[in-house]
């Protein structure tokens, strides 16, 4: 029988919903012509530095909402290396980059089996671009939290609190997915369960579990 203790599965969005972050990296470097090794690294000090004093990185500003979309680019062209020496076009940067990414059919697969059991989903992202692929969204999800929206991130516990006070359940009843390890360790601060999401068929194997579902 299936476990009733948990009533919502909360999933970030890129890398997690989508193919992995790396593919995407690869994917806009080749279109772009850019340096894939600074890239890669440039994103992470960006996504990944701890916030001391406040201070925040241009990526995490926008995710917060207390950066344009236009200034966002602007500062992130000027810090890009490109393979051939051309100048990153700052304008459109946000799009390009989410063009280049796709989703896991996979995971997108789980929603539905979620949904069909009567589970609650939920899709948390620290966004970018506030209708970047929102095309599906209300289709997969009965609830969507974009970052830049609330002025709250992950891996602050407040979104997470947000999001459970959002859906109407109790942060234990929620399960969070996630590649990203410390939005996993925020989720857990804040009572929820998480799963440190590396591929589809590990994280299906321990939501399929949590659940209590049967297998396919």
């Amino acid at each position: 029988m299936p476990n009733s203790r948990y009533r919502a599965l909360l999933f970030d969005y890129g890398g997690t919903l989508t193919l992995p972050a790396k593919d995407v990296f690869a994917a806009f470097a080749a279109a772009e012509l850019l340096d894939l090794v600074h890239f890669t690294e440039l994103m992470r000090e960006w996504t990944e530095r701890p916030v001391l004093d406040g201070k925040y990185t241009p990526i995490q500003l926008l995710e917060r909402g207390q950066m344009s979309i236009p200034e966002f680019e602007r500062l992130f062209a000027a810090e890009i290396r490109t393979t051939d020496g051309h100048v990153v076009e700052p304008k459109g940067l946000v799009s390009r980059f989410h063009a280049s990414v796709q989703m896991d059919h996979a995971m997108e697969d789980l929603l539905v089996r979620a949904r069909r059991h009567g589970v609650h989903t939920a899709v948390l992202s620290n966004s970018w671009n506030f209708d970047y692929d929102a095309r599906d969204w209300w289709e997969l999800f009965d609830t969507v939290v974009v970052s830049g929206t609330v002025g709250m991130r992950k891996p602050e516990p407040e979104i997470y609190t947000y999001t459970a006070e959002l859906i109407g359940v109790l942060p234990e009843q929620c399960i969070h997915v996630d590649d990203n390890e410390a939005n996993v360790r925020g989720a857990e601060l804040a009572g929820m369960i998480g799963i440190h999401h590396r591929s589809a068929e590990q994280a299906g194997r321990m939501i399929y579990e949590l659940m209590g579902w049967p297998p396919d």
